[in-house]
């Protein structure tokens, strides 16, 4: 889930072998969610350059399934390995994966919203899953977001308004068994 940093394109061969040892191992549905890592990756640029706030967006997708999603989970996991990546799951029902950004966009992001560099800013991608009222199966809801630390100020989530963003989300949650609400 390591979002793409600016360098080779993926096409060129001396790029390849990182990009297949990288991705070439997944199984099931951890290739979507890198898929939609790399989305994130690429709207992060055009948020900072249109200096998008915090107002009232919400980047969330939501889910119904009949079991436990566990399947999910560990592809989640599993697509959250990579060394500017940090996975937990403190609870069966939330996971979450921090991972740092690409350098050229951190100091983007820190430009634009008065951050630090003593806290880096992250992109945070979490899952929480819950019964719902009415009982029947388990609802999954993701927040997505960038985690921006502030000298002086308190952390600021900026949300990510991406209708791509969304279809490729509500992808992952229909092959992973869920139904999209």
């Amino acid at each position: 889930m390591t979002c793409p940093h600016p360098g080779p394109s993926p096409s060129d061969p001396a790029h390849a072998p990182a990009q297949v040892l990288r991705f070439g191992h997944r199984r099931g549905f951890a290739g979507p969610l890198a898929r939609l890592v790399g989305l994130v990756c690429i709207a992060i640029p055009m948020l900072v350059a249109g200096c998008a706030t915090q107002d009232d967006v919400v980047s969330s997708g939501r889910a119904r399934f009949s079991a436990f999603p566990e399947p999910l989970y560990a592809a989640f996991r599993a697509a959250c390995e990579g060394p500017a990546q940090n996975y937990r799951r403190p609870e069966p029902g939330f996971a979450e994966c921090r991972e740092l950004l690409p350098p050229d966009t951190t100091a983007a992001v820190i430009l634009s919203y008065d951050g630090t560099l003593d806290d880096l800013p992250e992109l945070v991608i979490s899952f929480t899953t819950s019964e719902p009222l009415d009982g029947v199966g388990f609802v999954v809801q993701n927040d997505i977001f960038l985690n921006v630390p502030r000298r002086g100020a308190q952390e600021l989530q900026v949300r990510l308004p991406d209708e791509r963003l969304d279809r490729t989300i509500n992808a992952l949650y229909r092959k992973a068994g869920g139904t999209p609400e």
